[in-house]
């Protein structure tokens, strides 16, 4: 699998907020994504299934936890997963394990 992630750009707009830019990061890194056994969370007056994915890659792959995937694909360049927040990167012994959430 290989994955293309974007990063905001650095600035701020008018407000003193982020200029919502965001560029080209990562255009073709090997990966492996899965996608656990989803689960119910109560969110207050409703259930909600949440079925995060995961996403696992080569140590020292420049990525964080403000970044975004905006497509993971297969060998046959054919699309996976679709557009990603990461949520967090945990640096591990030999790889580096990326928590995501859906893109909204």
């Amino acid at each position: 699998m290989r994955m293309a992630t974007e990063r905001r750009a650095v600035g701020s707009d008018n407000y003193g907020g982020p200029d919502g830019a965001w560029s080209a990061n990562l255009t073709s890194t090997s990966c492996w994504a899965w996608q656990p056994r989803a689960r119910l969370t109560d969110n207050g007056d409703r259930e909600v299934t949440v079925s995060p994915v995961m996403v696992m890659a080569a140590l020292g792959t420049d990525i964080t936890d403000d970044d975004r995937i905006t497509a993971i694909t297969d060998r046959n360049s054919v699309s996976v997963f679709g557009k990603l927040y990461v949520d967090a990167v945990q640096r591990r012994k030999n790889h580096v394990l990326i928590h995501t959430r859906d893109h909204q």
